[in-house]
């Protein structure tokens, strides 16, 4: 099984770009941001019916998220990293997105916001 690190410094800033505009309900500009993707239509469906309000990341956050390198691409990575609400600190939600070294630098494509 692979080993989990922490998310590669390079990739943080995007992540936490993301987190932000997840937060201010704002999938226009997720949509719009050069370096962030999104697979399938919607990842906010969790967002819109969890019962608190998701916050931007704390420096904290970064001491549990997960990255894991995945076998056979280099420079990609399977990421999760957990989400925070302004009800509950630390809440039940992760955002789980594959991270790229691209020729254009990193970039992100969220593949869902999940429940644990």
């Amino acid at each position: 099984m692979p080993m989990a690190h922490p998310v590669p410094d390079r990739f943080r800033t995007i992540v936490a770009d993301a987190v932000r505009m997840i937060a201010d309900g704002d999938l226009a500009a997720v949509h719009e941001h050069p370096q962030i993707g999104i697979r399938g239509d919607d990842p906010l469906v969790w967002v819109r019916h969890y019962p608190a309000t998701i916050t931007a990341l704390p420096a904290e956050a970064w001491d549990i998220a997960d990255a894991i390198e995945i076998n056979g691409h280099p420079g990609t990575w399977s990421l999760v990293v957990p989400l925070w609400t302004a009800e509950e600190g630390r809440s039940d939600l992760s955002l789980e997105a594959t991270a790229q070294d691209l020729p254009s630098g990193p970039a992100i494509t969220i593949d869902g916001i999940h429940v644990r």
